[in-house]
Formats: structure tokens, C-alpha cells, sequence
């Protein structure tokens, strides 16, 4: 019979497998939540990042499931013990260096309980954790232990003896692997290579991003150098007063359909003077390698670059073209939160051929920003603020509109230059 210590220890155990199981279920039922959250945790290299994603969860999940099914218990419990001390050393070192990281700790459950989002309580839960299971583990070969002393001894008194065919040279058989053992054995080597491969083209995705924000702080410091060479504009190289929209750009003539179409040829109009004839790769999401066709995946221009503040806000907006011009730098209320370019690259790629755009909120990577302040980073859609639609009346001016709904991310900003982009 098992002794009182293995009783409490199994009990352990099982409760720290269950409370894992359910926090590895929450991930995987909300795996685009949780893989957000994991950008927040800026210490941890980003090979782990790639992986840990789809990774944590599976772990999470797979081994209490083993160990209830009674599959190598002591190796779930073991590599458990692992994945809980790694969990502690790196909430602990975010905590230590002031870190705010958000944490999906129980996945689709964590919008029930805003509070385990906290660092201290990822501190406490991770070592709490650990403790139990440490202990539980201590317990349990305690009890294996004085189990095995009272069998030795029970035999030692009854006289037991060698059977005949031990006598002989036989030897009893060690334990082999079961074929359900093998089974799951070679499904974990499977998960494992999957993951492997997951990140590995996860680091070659973070590696594009990574050179879309720098180009995009590229393109930060020019609008900086044509800020100071145009009393502090943003670029405005067409009048609204003036059709036909006509720039000289690359040695041609270029002439645009409607006004707000500059926000797609901006990179036209200044490429000769403020680019040096650098290719047109530089104006291009790294992320589009020819998956959208016409060069789709250049960068926007946010529309509230090319007219007033009170043009962006149906209270103040009036017919014609009177608020429909340049306006200044020193015009951006929030800076660190107001879009200058933004790639859309990832909404249209996630939209199939022929279907209405895709929801930005289905969006599992941050898109690719340009702030008025000059910085770069990658905006969750679902941080992103709705803009305004363009009135009836400013839709039906002609040559004026381009697009009249707020179909993209960051383009129609309420209040415009004023207003913020995201949250």
C-alpha cells in the first residue's frame, strides 16, 4: 500500500498538473492573445518568442494529460519542475528590472481575471507553483523510499528466496516500453521538430519586420530633413485648388486622379530630390516578397497629412476644399501616437483575392508604424483607434476623395494631426 507521504504527494501533483492543464488550455483557445502578450516580455531573446508562442502551451497542456494517463510520471513531473523554474527565472528578472510585461497566463480565461495579469502575481503563481511541486516530488521519493525499506524487510523476515529459473541463470526481464509509451514518444519528437521548423521560419518573419521598422525610421528622418527645408510641412506637393494633381517625379510627369491619392504617390514626389535615386525596395514592406501584386506593399501616407484638423472631425468639417491642405509638424498634439506611415501589407495579405478587406482585429502581429516623433514599431490592430468616414458631402467634391470609408488602419485619424491613431 502506498504510504501516507506518496498519498500527499501524488495529491500535489495532481493539482499543480491540473491548474497547468487548465492554464495551457486557456492559451491554446486564445493562442493569438497570448502570442501578442509574448512581445510585451522585451528581455526574453527572440528565438524563444518564435517558439514559446505555440510551444508553452502544448507543454502546459501535454504533460499533465501524460501524467494523469499515468505515462512516465516522473519524467512529466521532472520536466515540469524545468518548465516551472524557467518560468520563475524570467518573470523574476522582468520584475527586478521594472519590466510592466502583460501576461496571458490562463488564455481565454485572463479576461475574467484582469488581476493575474500582474507581475507580482506571475512572481507568486510561478514560485508557488514550483514550491508545491518540489515538495510534492520530495514526498514522493521519500515515500518510494521507506516503501521500498518495508517490502526488503517483510521479505527478509519471511524468508523469501530466488525462484528456480533465477537459480538457473535466468534473468526477469526489465520493463520495456509499451506501445501506447512509443506512440506518444514519437509524437512528442514530432511536436518538437514542428516547433523547430515553426521557429525557424518565425526568426526569418522577425528578421523582415525588423528591417520594415528600420526602413521606416529611414523614412522618419527624411520627412524630418523635408520638415526643415518647407517651414516645417509634412510633404504637401499638390494643391487642392489646382486640378489636374500633376508632380514631376523620376524624370516624368505624374498626374494623380484625385487629391487624396498622395498618400499613396508620396514616395514619388520626393524620391529624386531627398532619396538619391535609391530603389523603390526602400518604400516597400520587407514582409512583401511578391505576394501582393502591383507593389501593393508600399507604404501609406496617413490621409491627415494632407488636410486640416477640422476636416478629420464631422462637428467642424464643411463643404469643399477649404480645409483640404498641408499642415505643420507642430500641429501633432501626440506625437509617440499619431501615424505618419504605416504599412498595410498585412491586412491585405491576410485578405483573399476577390473578398472584402479583412478585419484588422484578426491581425496576430503588431503592423508596422511610422509616429510623428520619428519611432517605428508594431501597432496591434487591435490597439488601433477607428477613424472617420468622409462626409456625403466632401465625397460627392470632385477629384477630392480617394477611398471615402476608413478602410485601412491609421489613415483617418479623428481630429486628425490632433488626435491619436492608437491606444
Amino acid at each position: 500500500m502506498p504510504s501516507v507521504m506518496s498519498r500527499i504527494g501524488v495529491t500535489l501533483v495532481g493539482a499543480v498538473m491540473a491548474v497547468m492543464f487548465l492554464a495551457g488550455a486557456g492559451k491554446l483557445l486564445d493562442l493569438s492573445a497570448f502570442r501578442r502578450s509574448l512581445l510585451t516580455w522585451e528581455y526574453l531573446p527572440d528565438w524563444m518568442l518564435d517558439v514559446s508562442w505555440l510551444g508553452l502551451p502544448l507543454a502546459e497542456a501535454l504533460l499533465p494529460v501524460l501524467w494523469f494517463a499515468g505515462i512516465r510520471r516522473r519524467m512529466c513531473e521532472r520536466a515540469m519542475l524545468a518548465l516551472l523554474a524557467s518560468m520563475l527565472a524570467v518573470v523574476t528578472l522582468h520584475w527586478l528590472k521594472g519590466a510592466n510585461p502583460t501576461c496571458n497566463c490562463l488564455g481565454a480565461l485572463t479576461r475574467h481575471l484582469t488581476f493575474i495579469s500582474e507581475v507580482r502575481f506571475m512572481v507568486t503563481k510561478a514560485g508557488v507553483l514550483l514550491g508545491v511541486l518540489l515538495l510534492a516530488h520530495v514526498l514522493l521519493i521519500v515515500g518510494m523510499a521507506k516503501r521500498g525499506a518495508t517490502s526488503q524487510a517483510t521479505a527478509l523476515e519471511s524468508g523469501a528466496t530466488k525462484s528456480s529459473a533465477t537459480e538457473s541463470g535466468t534473468t526477469r526481464n526489465k520493463p520495456g516500453f509499451t506501445l501506447i509509451e512509443m506512440l506518444v514518444v514519437i509524437a512528442v519528437i514530432g511536436t518538437l521538430v514542428g516547433l523547430t521548423i515553426v521557429g525557424l521560419s518565425g526568426a526569418r518573419g522577425h528578421a523582415r519586420r525588423a528591417k520594415t521598422l528600420a526602413l521606416l525610421q529611414q523614412h522618419g528622418g527624411i520627412l524630418a530633413v523635408y520638415a526643415t527645408d518647407w517651414q516645417d510641412y509634412f510633404p504637401a506637393f499638390v494643391d487642392a485648388a489646382n486640378p489636374p494633381y500633376i508632380f514631376d517625379a523620376v524624370g516624368e510627369t505624374i498626374e494623380m486622379p484625385v487629391y487624396f491619392a498622395a498618400n499613396g504617390a508620396w514616395f514619388w514626389a520626393l524620391k529624386d530630390r531627398y532619396y538619391d535615386g535609391q530603389s523603390l525596395e526602400v518604400f516597400r514592406d520587407a514582409e512583401d516578397i511578391g505576394n501582393l501584386p502591383g507593389g501593393r506593399g508600399t507604404f501609406d501616407m496617413s490621409c491627415t497629412l494632407f488636410a486640416a484638423p477640422e476636416f478629420w472631425a464631422p462637428e467642424t468639417r464643411v463643404v469643399g476644399i477649404s480645409q483640404v491642405r498641408g499642415v505643420h509638424h507642430a500641429d501633432v498634439m501626440f506625437p509617440s501616437q499619431k501615424t505618419t506611415l504605416v504599412s498595410q501589407f498585412q491586412l491585405l495579405n491576410a485578405t483573399a483575392p476577390g473578398d472584402l478587406l479583412a478585419n484588422p482585429a484578426s491581425l496576430t502581429v503588431g503592423i508596422p508604424t511610422l509616429a510623428a516623433d520619428g519611432h517605428a514599431e508594431g501597432v496591434s490592430a487591435r490597439q488601433f483607434i477607428p477613424g472617420v468616414q468622409m462626409a456625403d458631402a466632401v465625397y460627392d467634391t470632385p477629384g477630392i476623395t480617394m477611398h471615402w470609408q476608413d478602410v485601412f488602419v491609421g489613415l483617418h485619424t479623428y481630429k486628425g494631426v490632433r488626435g491619436r491613431d492608437w491606444k
